[in-house]
Formats: structure tokens, sequence, C-alpha cells
């Protein structure tokens, strides 16, 4: 009995503290909020059309992260994904060319003032820390416009938020996901 408990130990001792410091459970913080199924099933779909991986199905190598950033309005479909590997960056831009086909437009980018310069910039307005919409107070609703999805996978776990119509709000951080969103597009424009 006691040599298989020798024997099974180091296989006890992965369970209980995983190699690289790397925790055994994948986290996901998905708000419980009624825009996260309507503009997944879009994004997902998009997502699928280009070959790009969904960013919640688990957690991405040590140094790793991956930020992809939606805009949702009456036009098709179009996001950012920026991704860092150890220190490499690479973007992409998407776009939904006609629903119901498989045509997508993609292209690589690379910004105009450098990744390291853009990503403090990003840093600086909050882009992995910014709630959720739904948790602030006094949102005004509407039924058209623009709203901005966030996801992202880093540190051993995905999250995700969203901000309808933030050109409309008043809270600080929409504004922040309006500079996050012109930051892109200055960075990115005419590539």
């Amino acid at each position: 009995m006691r040599a298989i408990f020798f024997n099974l130990l180091p296989v006890l001792l992965v369970f209980i503290f995983p190699p690289n410091g790397q925790a055994d459970e994948f986290k996901r913080d998905i708000p419980n909020a009624t825009w996260e199924s309507i503009y997944f099933e879009p994004i997902n779909q998009l997502a699928a059309k280009a070959g790009w991986k969904s960013l919640r199905v688990g957690p991405l190598p040590a140094g790793s992260l991956e930020i992809r950033i939606w805009i949702i309005s009456m036009m098709p479909l179009r996001g950012y994904a920026l991704r860092q590997d150890g220190s490499h960056w690479t973007g992409s831009y998407l776009a939904d060319t006609v629903q119901h086909t498989n045509l997508v437009m993609a292209s690589n980018l690379t910004p105009k003032s450098g990744w390291d310069k853009l990503w403090s910039r990003l840093v600086q307005l909050d882009l992995l820390t910014l709630p959720d919409s739904c948790t602030l107070q006094g949102e005004k609703g509407f039924f058209d416009g623009v709203s901005y999805v966030v996801e992202m996978n880093h540190d051993g776990g995905y999250r995700t938020y969203q901000y309808g119509n933030p050109e409309e709000q008043t809270w600080p951080e929409a504004k922040k996901i309006q500079s996050i969103v012109e930051a892109l597009q200055v960075e990115f424009s005419k590539q």
C-alpha cells in the first residue's frame, strides 16, 4: 500500500500544483446580460468563417494574449484582433462582406506608431479592466447605433464586455471605449 502511495504521489502533486504555475481551471468572466447571446452569435459565425479559434476555449500559452474588439452597427460586422506572443505582436482586421456567405475581408495590420506605443495607449485607456456597461448606472437605451464588444484571453482566463451607443452615455468608461476604437482606427487607417 505504501509503495502505491509513493508511486502516485508525483501524479497527485501535478493536480494540486500544476506545472509552470498555470491554473488547472480556465476562468471565464462572461456577463449574464442579454447582449452576450445576441452579439456572440454573429461574432462566432464571422470568426469561424475567417478560421479564427474561439478565445473562450482555453488559455493561451504563457506570455501570450489576444484581444478582439468587435464593432456592431447597421454596417456588416467588423473587428480588430491584437495578438502578443512574447515580444512579437500581430494585428488583423476582419469584416463580413455579405451575410449568409462564406466571404470575409481580412487584412494584417501594423500600427503606424509601433506596437509599444499603441499598446501603452490602450492600457492607459483601461482596455483590460473596463467593466461591462451592464454594471454601470444610468444607461441610456437606443434601438440602433453602434456597440463595441471586447473579448480577451490572457493570464489563464477569458473576459468580455460591451458598450452600446457609448457616444450617448455619460460614463467616463464610455468615453474610454470610444477612444480605444478611435486609436485603432487612426493607427490602422489606409492599410
